[in-house]
């Protein structure tokens, strides 16, 4: 008996210890079941708050491209702006320099008749002084020629042009 005894006893422990061990390992699955549930649960809400995360990331990163081509729009569309004014203020100083080239031209021409007259009749005047009774005939009638051809041309008229017809002119 004490073999059965001692066998129950040992069966008894066996029993004892297999049921504290399940009971132990019952709660320590029940424990790691739930902390496999938390880490789960864990990992789901990193999952889908790095998923926020790179959404809003890509969400900035589209906004600051679009942001980035906007400004690129802008300064190319100002640039292009200031380009067409500088070139249109060009074009115009190149129609000034053309017109102020034709001028001086005829301002040369014109300049150079004037002295030209303007020798004449101070040849005339020095003439004048110089004339007597015999030469005066010939004296008279250049001076008079001279004068015609002064007062034909117009005092301040542009070469070969009648009075009137320069623009300067029209109101004399």
């Amino acid at each position: 008996m004490f073999r059965t005894s001692f066998s129950l006893s040992l069966l008894l422990v066996a029993t004892l210890t297999a049921a504290v061990g399940c009971r132990a390992s019952d709660a320590e699955r029940a424990a790691s079941a739930q902390a496999t549930a938390t880490a789960e649960a864990r990992a789901q809400e990193t999952t889908l708050t790095s998923a926020t995360f790179v959404a809003a990331d890509a969400s900035v990163d589209e906004a600051t491209s679009r942001a980035k081509t906007d400004t690129e729009s802008a300064f190319t569309a100002e640039r292009a702006s200031y380009r067409a004014r500088l070139e249109a203020a060009l074009d115009e100083l190149d129609k000034d320099v053309v017109h102020l080239r034709k001028t001086l031209a005829r301002t040369d021409a014109r300049i150079r008749d004037v002295r030209a007259r303007r020798d004449v009749l101070r040849r005339d005047l020095s003439s004048l002084d110089r004339s007597t009774a015999q030469d005066w005939a010939i004296t008279r009638t250049a001076i008079e020629r001279h004068l015609a051809e002064h007062a034909a041309r117009g005092a301040g008229a542009e070469p070969h042009r009648a009075r009137g017809t320069h623009p300067g002119e029209a109101g004399r």
